[in-house]
């Protein structure tokens, strides 16, 4: 198996690091080839999230997923591109993005938001937002992004509240903090 956390931008978008969440930091390659191979080469087309690797790696291997496992396995190949994939990158996770199907949002802490129709422009050079042409699948999608903004408040306030009775996690050394914060993983 061959997979990536995210992908890396080549100064497309005037930037050669992995947060500003446009689609050459966000199209991440997944080759898999299971024990024993596939009968055929199957190519599942589409944006799918990252909550999808386990589950197909469980089926991959012959294992079933456990029911309390978020995501569905991507084989038998099922069509993609109709669940919403939401990404986070920065301080705070500042700069959030959804994308669903051929649309994408992207909003940026105290910037206007971003929304590009990756059919027509799958470069993200026509920012529909500030051309002032908002359809409204984008309105309805950055609703969606504030839904779930809202939902991950509540969840963390939830295991907060569940951690506190847990130890502190250990502490790293400074050579691995070093090294994470060198890779932006950490700031």
């Amino acid at each position: 198996m061959i997979v990536s956390d995210h992908g890396e931008a080549f100064g497309e978008h005037g930037s050669t690091t992995h947060r500003q969440l446009f689609q050459e930091e966000l199209h991440v390659p997944l080759l898999i080839r299971p024990p024993g191979g596939l009968p055929a080469t199957v190519r599942v087309a589409g944006t799918l999230p990252m909550l999808d690797l386990a589950p197909t790696i469980l089926w991959a291997v012959g294992l079933p997923a456990p029911p309390s496992m978020e995501g569905t396995s991507l084989l038998p190949p099922r069509r993609g591109g109709d669940t919403p994939v939401l990404s986070v990158a920065g301080e705070s996770k500042a700069w959030r993005s959804l994308v669903l199907g051929e649309h994408q949002v992207i909003v940026k802490a105290h910037l206007p938001p971003a929304a590009f129709d990756l059919a027509a422009d799958p470069g993200e050079r026509v920012d529909l937002v500030t051309s002032g042409k908002l359809p409204a699948w984008a309105e309805a999608m950055l609703a969606q992004l504030e839904q779930f903004d809202a939902d991950a408040a509540r969840r963390r306030a939830v295991f907060e509240v569940d951690t506190e009775s847990h130890a502190p996690a250990a502490e790293l050394s400074p050579d691995v903090m070093e090294e994470l914060q060198a890779l932006g993983y950490v700031h």
